[in-house]
């Protein structure tokens, strides 16, 4: 019981430790994360000093499934980080190593929990730098603590069970069971001190716990799986990459585990086998890295081959991972045309929401498959959200004014077609039961709020292909400010008289129905607009862009309201 306690207490303290840590520098090691990963060597050496100093690989693993999720790192650099951080945790066994065993523990357990706890409760959502100090400091004194009363449960242990016979059946049984330990505790450090525990009283050989920390390195890689299966193609990527990196260097290690051994034991001498047991531990990590480092390119291409589906990017945009913040030329280059797809994407989807039939346009197959609008919808405003991700990632870098001035006119582009098919969204259901009515002037109505976004998108349509990319037009005689200027003006008259019809229709009819009916004709009226001043931002530059914001875009005074 004794030993439960003490495990209890180690798992506890580690976490305590984790969390103060994290307070203190989670900020810093994600800037970390996302400044110092610019090449795989880089990767490795960050992920290993992330791991090293914030004790736990599960904590730098999560992170950077945000940070890949968020696109903010790339995966061959991201699959770097996986690498440095499994030889970061190994750096725990020898912590646990030379404070655990070579120095006498509870002389420090008392002053790091009196210290720590102290600080911790009077400073606590006052001084919360403090507060986070105490709080690691605290955690650092339970883990001792912890740790102590593990080694004297398993010394204890060592008198009634004698595990060394059953090392006559080969490592495998001891990586099974270190493997199912560690995924069911979430801990390769606390199967780290019971193996040190138990190899230290004799209860196991150097062989056998050899083979438990094997399979307690794959085990921790159940922590990322969970934090990765439901998420995007890129922390399915990170994941699966972590477990597949695992697994092929921990089954290279158990089978030349002997000659591993022998040749640690010859470095390090063999009088100590809990110090040969760790360093056991960061050598067959390092020759994991060495092996799959000349490969990491090849290897993220396996990796998204595997991953890569309908549920990742639509057909048509799978260029967004292409795009490099370092290199904001390319970057801006994908970035239009990206919206400019995502435009005509828009166009199409509200196109649904109104119940027009599709236009033969490009548009992502997912967004228009044979599915619910709502769920449509869903897929769009994802999809929105990844390229404004993106968008915002280069905008954050070194960027010419002319770069500056194209980013900040796509974002606008992207922002107000996203309100556009918002705008329908809200009003669908209206649409929706216009087309179910049975009678004569439901279906007349349809068709007048349908008429005006109907040849407004064909017309936006036909505008965008006479438009090369990267050329918008500057000139006040422009064919595009031409053009747009009449489908404003067509979409404020088009407004006016459907409202006008609202409101002679619905004078005798009851006054929600009214309502609803003013509330559809706006939100139609908006979207369209909206639609019109997102191809704006791609269509028109300079004075004749200039000349297009400066024209009233709202009904004229007299409209009725």
């Amino acid at each position: 019981m004794s030993g439960l306690a003490g495990l209890g207490l180690f798992l506890f303290g580690i976490g305590l430790l984790e969390d103060g840590l994290k307070q203190l520098s989670g900020r810093q090691f994600k800037r970390l994360l996302r400044r110092y990963t610019h090449n795989p060597l880089a990767a490795i050496a960050v992920g290993t000093l992330a791991t090293a100093v914030l004790q736990s690989s599960s904590v730098v693993s999560l992170i950077l499934l945000a940070l890949v999720g968020a696109r903010v790192i790339g995966l061959r650099n991201a699959l770097g980080i996986v690498m440095g951080a499994n030889l970061g945790t190994t750096i725990t066994g020898w912590i646990v190593t030379y404070l655990g065993f070579k120095f006498d523990i509870e002389a420090w357990v008392l002053p790091l929990v009196a210290v720590g706890s102290l600080v911790f409760v009077f400073t606590e959502g006052t001084y919360r730098r403090l507060a986070s100090w105490g709080r690691a400091l605290l955690g650092l004194g339970l883990l001792l603590f912890g740790l102590a009363m593990v080694k004297d449960a398993v010394a204890g242990l060592a008198e009634q069970v004698d595990l060394v016979q059953y090392a006559q059946y080969g490592a495998v049984p001891f990586a099974m069971a270190g493997f199912v330990f560690t995924a069911i505790i979430q801990s390769s450090s606390a199967t780290m001190i019971i193996t040190l525990s138990a190899l230290h009283s004799g209860v196991i050989d150097l062989h056998s716990a050899a083979a438990l920390v094997v399979g307690a390195d794959l085990g921790t890689t159940l922590t990322v799986i969970l934090g990765g299966l439901r998420g995007s193609a890129e922390k399915k990527q990170v994941a699966l990459g972590q477990f597949l990196f695992n697994l092929v260097t921990d089954l290279l290690a158990l089978a030349s585990l002997p000659l591993l051994l022998r040749g640690v034991q010859s470095v390090v001498g063999t009088a100590d086998p809990l110090v040969a047991l760790v360093a056991f531990h960061s050598t067959f990590n390092i020759l994991g890295i060495l092996i799959f480092l000349p490969f990491l390119g090849p290897f993220a291409r396996f990796l998204e081959a595997r991953t890569h589906g309908t549920t990742d990017l639509p057909v048509g945009y799978e260029s967004l991972r292409d795009i490099d913040p370092r290199v904001p030329t390319a970057a801006t280059g994908i970035l239009e045309s990206l919206t400019r797809k995502f435009l005509l994407s828009t166009a199409a989807l509200n196109r649904r929401a109104l119940h027009l039939s599709q236009s033969p346009g490009p548009m992502a197959s997912r967004i228009v498959g044979e599915r619910d609008f709502l769920s449509r919808y869903a897929d769009y405003k994802e999809l929105e959200g990844q390229i404004l991700q993106r968008a915002l990632e280069v905008e954050q870098t070194e960027l010419s004014r002319e770069q500056t001035v194209q980013l900040g006119g796509l974002r606008r582009a992207l922002q107000n077609a996203g309100r556009s098919a918002k705008d329908l969204r809200d009003v669908e259901h209206n649409i929706r039961e216009l087309e179910g009515a049975p009678d004569s002037t439901s279906m007349a109505r349809l068709e007048d709020v349908q008429s005006n976004p109907a040849t407004t998108y064909d017309r936006l349509a036909a505008l965008l292909d006479s438009v090369p990319p990267d050329q918008p037009e500057d000139e006040l005689d422009s064919e595009a400010l031409t053009v747009l200027v009449q489908l404003l003006q067509d979409c404020r008259d088009a407004y006016e008289s459907s409202l006008a019809a609202a409101w002679s229709e619905g004078s005798s009819g009851p006054p929600r129905l009214l309502i609803e009916d003013l509330n559809m004709t706006g939100q139609v009226y908006s979207s369209t607009k909206r639609l019109i001043a997102a191809f704006r931002e791609v269509l028109l530059a300079g004075p004749a862009g200039e000349h297009f914001d400066s024209l009233p875009h709202s009904p004229s005074p007299g409209a009725p309201r």
